[in-house]
C-alpha cells in the first residue's frame, strides 16, 4: 500500500469519527435481548436448534454464533454486538 493511500484512509476514518461525534452518534452497548435480530436468549439457551430452525425473521448464522456463546461452548468477545460470550457452565 502506498503511503498516500494509507494517509487517505486515516484521514477519512478520523473525519467520519468527528462527524459522528458532532451528530451525537454513540456506541450502543445495550443488552442482547433488546435487538430484533437475535432470538430470545432464554430460547437460545434452552431450545437452541429448534429456535434456529423455526425463526424466520433473522439471520441464522448470527443467532448460531450467539447461541454457541450463550451455551458456553467458546469464549468470544463481540463488542459490536454489545454482548460478551463467556465460557463455562
Amino acid at each position: 500500500m502506498v503511503a498516500k493511500d494509507f494517509y487517505t484512509i486515516v484521514v477519512a476514518f478520523v473525519a467520519s469519527r468527528a462527524i459522528y461525534g458532532f451528530l451525537g452518534v454513540t456506541y450502543d452497548a445495550s443488552p442482547m435481548d433488546s435487538f430484533l435480530q437475535f432470538i430470545d436468549p432464554v430460547l437460545l439457551k434452552n431450545a437452541f436448534w429448534q429456535s434456529l430452525y423455526y425463526y424466520h425473521a433473522g439471520p441464522p448464522m448470527l443467532n448460531l454464533v450467539a447461541g454457541f456463546g450463550l451455551g458456553g461452548y467458546c469464549q468470544i468477545n463481540f463488542p459490536g454486538w454489545g454482548i460478551s460470550i463467556q465460557s463455562g457452565s
